[in-house]
């Protein structure tokens, strides 16, 4: 990750790359950067980050990074690469009154069971209290998450309604992860259930209408 963020900034050279690693907050124990290990760092980035690291020897061996045709991930790299730059501060922000920050996205605790749901296509069984409606049982097919003004929301289908439903993570009461998998979606609301698709007219986490063309 430092490697990653290191060189996102700037293209570096391989001495320039040791020099920086050396002062690095990263480095706990002031350990120098052998080439061999960098190599392997450098293999281990591009695996991470699914981007390549290639030394330009036309332009004074800088190493820079590439990013593939089609690449869709910037976005979320970008997150990755944030969260980890807050995180390598943390000891210094944790003392200092001069740093203000939000409060940090609530109920993300229950993203390891929304994912593994996701990924297996099983169900999820939601106890739901909403601004607007009493504490309801839902259960869901969850297609994925989204992270919006710092809330987690997961968006999914409601099992044997074929409708939609988008719910925010900090308003679920209880969740549990039931065993039935390879669970599909239906006809009806498959092609709409990916996130390039289900907001793209939209802004903010509602989606009521299809969208309406004006001549």
């Amino acid at each position: 990750m430092w490697l990653i963020d290191t060189l996102s900034i700037q293209p570096l050279t391989l001495p320039e790359i040791q020099k920086k690693w050396l002062n690095a907050s990263a480095n706990e124990d002031g350990d120098p950067l052998a080439e061999r290990t960098f190599n392997r760092y450098r293999r281990e980035a591009e695996s991470l980050m699914y981007v390549d690291i290639k030394c330009d020897k036309h332009d004074g061996n800088l190493y820079k990074i590439i990013r593939p045709d089609g690449f869709k991930n910037d976005e979320l790299q970008q997150w990755l690469l944030s969260a980890f730059r807050v995180s390598s501060l943390t000891e210094r922000v944790n003392q200092r009154e001069e740093v203000m920050i939000e409060p940090a996205p609530p109920a993300a605790n229950l993203l390891q069971d929304v994912m593994e749901a996701i990924d297996g296509k099983r169900l999820l069984r939601i106890v739901y209290k909403s601004h607007y409606q009493d504490e309801k049982e839902i259960i869901l097919l969850p297609a994925f998450v989204r992270l919006f003004k710092q809330r987690w929301y997961v968006i999914g289908e409601v099992r044997g309604k074929e409708r939609t439903m988008t719910c925010a993570l900090e308003r679920v009461k209880e969740i549990e992860l039931l065993e039935e998998n390879k669970v599909k979606f239906s006809p009806k609301l498959r092609a709409i259930l990916k996130p390039e698709v289900y907001f793209e007219h939209c802004f903010g986490i509602i989606r009521q209408f299809e969208p309406i063309t004006i001549c």
